[in-house]
C-alpha cells in the first residue's frame, strides 16, 4: 500500500502532515513534470495556434512561466536526489512514487525508510515548506 503517513517515533525528518503531502505529490509528479518541461521546450512557438482559446497574454510568454514553475519542483527534487546514496536514489524514488522496494539491492527496511524520509524533508527544504 501506498505510504501517506510517516513515522513520528524518532524521526529527525518528520513534517508536518500537510507539508508531507504537499512533497509527497511532487515527488509523485516528477516524471510527469519532466515529460511536461521537454515538451514545452521542445515545442515551436509557431506550433501553438489554439483556435478559440480565449486565454489573453503572449503564448511564448506563458510558456516561459510554466517552465519556470516546473522547473522549480523538478530541481527540488533533483537537489534532493543528489544527496541520497546512489545506489538508492532510483529505489527510493520508485517507492515513493509507486511503492514497494527494489528486490535487488540488499538493504534493510530500516536503511530504505531512513532515506525515503530523508529525501522527503530534503525536497521540503528545497521548496522552502521547512
Amino acid at each position: 500500500a501506498m505510504r501517506d503517513y510517516q513515522p513520528h517515533k524518532n524521526n529527525p525528518y518528520w513534517l508536518e502532515r500537510t507539508i508531507y503531502r504537499r512533497v509527497l505529490a511532487v515527488v509523485r509528479d516528477y516524471d510527469r513534470m519532466v515529460r511536461d518541461y521537454n515538451e514545452i521546450l521542445h515545442e515551436t512557438a509557431a506550433g501553438d495556434g489554439q483556435p478559440g482559446s480565449n486565454t489573453p497574454g503572449d503564448p511564448v510568454a506563458r510558456k516561459a512561466e510554466r517552465m519556470d514553475r516546473l522547473w522549480e519542483d523538478i530541481r527540488a527534487v533533483e537537489m534532493a536526489l543528489i544527496r541520497i546514496p546512489p545506489e538508492y536514489r532510483d529505489g527510493v524514488l520508485r517507492n515513493i512514487q509507486y511503492g514497494g522496494w527494489p528486490k535487488d539491492v540488499p538493504a534493510h527496511l530500516n536503511t530504505w525508510s531512513k532515506w525515503r524520509r530523508r529525501l522527503l524533508f530534503l525536497v521540503a527544504e528545497k521548496l522552502y515548506l521547512v
